[in-house]
């Protein structure tokens, strides 16, 4: 007698528990200001002019978008200044 591969499977996973309720996902509140605070306050009023002039739509990319550039400036100018 040999055992039927077919049946093998069903034999292994029976024990699993499938849920049957609804799945909830995870809400994000986003503030509604957008406001940073950085010791350079040269760069924080660089950043949020750019943001201030967004439409409410796009302000967190452009926020984004903008302290990604001022990391690179920064990160740029410490370059240049130890060469």
């Amino acid at each position: 007698m040999s055992l039927s591969l077919s049946l093998a499977p069903v034999g292994l996973v029976s024990p699993v528990v499938v849920p049957t309720g609804p799945a909830r996902a995870h809400v994000v509140a986003q503030q509604k200001s957008s406001a940073i605070v950085l010791a350079d306050k040269e760069a924080e009023a660089r950043i949020m002019a750019v943001v201030d002039s967004e439409p409410a739509k796009t302000r967190g990319a452009a926020m984004c978008s903008q302290m990604a550039a001022a990391n690179m400036r920064r990160i740029r100018m410490r370059r240049s200044r130890a060469a």
